[in-house]
């Protein structure tokens, strides 16, 4: 219609019957494992079957789907889109075959992949495991080793259902809520030369060297490394470690510094004859997320999950 502003699309009607649906179910494989022999072991295909499957997905779609990325196939926009709409609706239909529409966590035997970085599954697993082995003994947990930086692209890609960790910024189609605040401790050995009595001003903090754990995808560092850059102040990383456990050791018998959780002092080894002081400026408000796909807001057993950890955390 001319002058109205209107675009009249004509939408031909969509016989299903027309469409093999069992290719949703391998682009879900695929989605999640990265790998076509992966892919093919998950849904129970021969590796030539799986890669055959995925040549008709991308006739289908006419997108590549996946891209090659050393060792890994790495999907494309086309595929992350797709994969917001497949995956929940895969979901919804394998609930509806087993007579699911609502989730019972005492029956249930459901498995939920978890990404966060070494350092969260040492401190929250003894508060998460004993409760859950309480209300849902037969649900299991794979929790994955990984990091803050990785997290958003593995909930997006569907290879983890949820994530924990410190994100700064969060793309569009992620949810999140707050676990803990994070509340941070300064640790030292007591030789120290930048200790004056027992701690540190701004000044010496920030001369002294410092140990950080690559756990964030910050492109500053950690929150801390944000806040020093927006006053004009830096410090130096002089030891980068992937795990926080390693840190009370690398500390003794040096000038290093390390800010480190509190809560996780007690269950650091080593650390006990550290001296402990707090930061010499105020914390910017952060924490610690548990975040997922929007695509999982309709799906009550992944509902019923995040407010598990949320009260197990808290509690």
């Amino acid at each position: 219609m001319q002058g109205t502003g209107l675009i009249i699309v004509k939408k031909n009607h969509l016989n299903l019957a027309a469409y093999d649906l069992n290719l949703l179910t391998a682009f879900d494989a695929l989605m999640k494992e990265g790998h076509v022999s992966r892919a093919a072991d998950r849904v129970g295909r021969t590796q030539s079957a799986m890669s055959h499957t995925l040549r008709r997905l991308q006739d289908l779609f006419g997108d590549k789907l996946f891209v090659r990325v050393h060792n890994r196939f790495e999907p494309t926009p086309k595929a992350l889109e797709l994969a917001g709409i497949i995956a929940p609706a895969l979901a919804s239909m394998r609930m509806a075959l087993a007579g699911q529409i609502y989730f019972d966590p005492k029956t249930s035997q459901r498995q939920f992949v978890v990404g966060m970085p070494e350092i969260a599954s040492f401190v929250l697993m003894p508060q998460i495991m004993p409760a859950l082995a309480r209300v849902a003994p037969n649900v299991d947990l794979n929790i994955l080793d990984v990091a803050s930086s990785n997290s958003s692209a593995s909930i997006m890609s569907g290879q983890i259902e949820l994530a924990i960790g410190y994100f700064p910024e969060l793309p569009g189609q992620i949810q999140g809520r707050q676990l803990a605040a994070l509340d941070s401790v300064v640790i030292a050995d007591e030789s120290n030369r930048f200790l004056r009595e027992g701690r540190m001003d701004l000044e010496s903090f920030l001369a002294a060297p410092h140990v950080s754990t690559t756990v964030s995808n910050d492109p500053f560092g950690t929150d801390i490394d944000r806040h020093l850059q927006s006053i004009g102040a830096q410090r130096r990383i002089a030891l980068q470690l992937p795990h926080q456990l390693a840190i009370p050791g690398a500390i003794k018998g040096t000038n290093l510094v390390a800010t480190v959780e509190r809560r996780i002092l007690s269950r650091l080894r080593d650390a006990d004859d550290l001296v402990r002081f707090e930061l010499p400026f105020q914390r910017p408000a952060g924490g610690v997320l548990l975040i997922w796909h929007e695509r999982h807001e309709l799906d009550p057993g992944h509902r019923w999950f995040r407010e598990f950890v949320i009260g197990a955390v808290a509690n």
